[in-house]
Order: structure tokens, then C-alpha cells, then sequence
């Protein structure tokens, strides 16, 4: 039996590496799946989101919730989409707010999840992403405690690499 890795991760040369990363995400999506990403300004968490939203069908373009929290949007899965950066603590009212986001059939992705309780990341597959140099990113994932797959995510980093997704 070969050992589950539990990080693994990969270079995105481009943002289209990027999108396409969260394109092949949208489209394994399940009710329920909560994705948190972490990174600082500029490291792609927005593309990746976008990407994510593409994968999910939705029409409409997908911003960051900067001033208004959560931004939901109507794909083949809801998508809640969620930046908790303008916070400095959560009030029960927010924590509320997520967890409603949570409990519906759809997908939840939150942006500077560090503030979340414990109880709120349970099951999340994480994404760190980092800034290399002017278009290249780093994407690291943890799948501890998610349904996602190791096998499974590195089919899709080297898809999204490759850049022959269709859509």
C-alpha cells in the first residue's frame, strides 16, 4: 500500500496554470466541499476562484468579496465565495454567516481563513499560494482531513499544466 501524501503542491508558470487548476476543482466539486486559501495580496487567490467558478458553470464573473464578505454565485453548485481579510475578529453574526454557507448543498471557498475556528476548517482542503516572481505562483495543497485525493489533485496540476483544458 503506497502512503496517502498529505501536501503536495506545484509551480504555476502562468495565471492560465492557475485558472485552470481551479477549473479542474469547480468541476470535482461536491455539495459540501469547503476550500480555504491562504496567501498574501497578489498570490492568486482570486484567479483560483475564478477558475473554480468557470469549473461550477457559473456565468458571471467572479470577484473578491473584499467589501462585502460573501459573494454567492449560481453555477452547477452554489459557490459562496468568502474574504475574511477586512476582519480583525469574527462576530457571531459572521461565524453564522459561514456556517449557513456551509451547511447548503454547495461549494464554500474562503479567502484569509486564519480567523476561522477550528471547527469551521474541518474537512477543508487548504491551498497556500505564494508569489514567486511576476507570473509565476506557488500552489501548495493539503488534503489532511478533506475527501480530496492526493492521486486525484496531481491528475489536475498536471492537466492545468499542461494548458490543454477545454472548456
Amino acid at each position: 500500500m503506497q502512503p496517502r501524501l498529505e501536501h503536495l503542491g506545484f509551480v504555476s508558470r502562468r495565471a492560465e496554470h492557475t485558472r485552470d487548476f481551479g477549473f479542474l476543482l469547480g468541476q470535482a466539486a461536491e455539495p459540501g466541499d469547503l476550500i480555504l486559501l491562504r496567501g498574501p495580496f497578489g498570490a492568486g487567490k482570486t484567479t483560483l476562484v475564478q477558475g473554480i467558478g468557470a469549473g461550477l458553470g457559473i456565468q458571471r464573473h467572479v470577484t473578491s468579496p473584499s467589501f462585502t464578505l460573501i459573494n454567492e454565485y449560481q453555477g452547477r453548485l452554489p459557490m459562496h465565495h468568502v474574504d475574511l481579510f477586512r476582519l480583525n475578529d469574527l462576530d457571531l453574526e459572521i461565524e453564522q454567516a459561514i456556517e449557513s454557507c456551509e451547511g447548503e448543498a454547495g461549494l464554500t471557498v474562503i479567502e484569509w481563513p486564519d480567523l476561522l475556528p477550528e471547527d469551521l476548517k474541518s474537512g477543508a482542503l487548504r491551498i497556500d499560494l505564494e508569489v514567486l516572481a511576476d507570473e509565476e505562483r506557488s500552489l501548495v495543497v493539503h488534503t489532511t482531513g478533506s475527501r480530496w485525493t492526493s492521486d486525484q489533485l496531481r491528475e489536475m496540476m498536471i492537466e492545468a499544466l499542461r494548458g490543454e483544458i477545454s472548456r
